[in-house]
């Protein structure tokens, strides 16, 4: 195993990123339909495999960012990130982002308190499922 286990669920692995997630990374950073919504542009793939390796060394710094690979269980297939990062606010906030093939848009809404546009998505069992087919 090239990397470390964090935690794992019924059928989630959370994990260290490895250098083999690259392709998929890129499906989700170079996307504009995942990256839309947070304040980052587009990932070309020159600056999507330089932020895998950031992260990736990351771990070996013990650095206080933390973001770790979310895979499906039973086939290894990474579908997004996850992890514990410090905001410009200097708050505390869970992070993450999920490959578009596995995001299903439920509705889109004005957030007062942020002053944003935020975006909800949900996944089923039953959508998780064919997802997975």
């Amino acid at each position: 195993m090239d990397y470390k286990l964090i935690f794992e669920t019924e059928r989630l692995v959370v994990r260290q990123f490895k250098t083999s997630d690259k392709i998929a990374f890129f499906d989700m950073m170079g996307n504009p339909n995942v990256m839309n919504p947070i304040a980052q542009s587009v990932f070309t793939k020159k600056e999507s495999n330089e932020k895998l390796l950031k992260l990736i060394s990351f771990y070996k710094l013990n650095s206080e960012k933390k973001i770790w690979a979310i895979n499906i269980k039973n086939n290894f297939e990474l579908i997004g990130l996850c992890g514990l990062i410090v905001n410009n606010e200097n708050d505390n906030e869970i992070a993450y982002r999920l490959r578009e093939k596995f995001m299903v848009f439920d509705k889109e809404f004005y957030n007062k308190k942020d002053n944003c546009i935020d975006r909800r998505y949900k996944l089923s069992k039953e959508n998780w499922s064919k997802k997975l087919s």
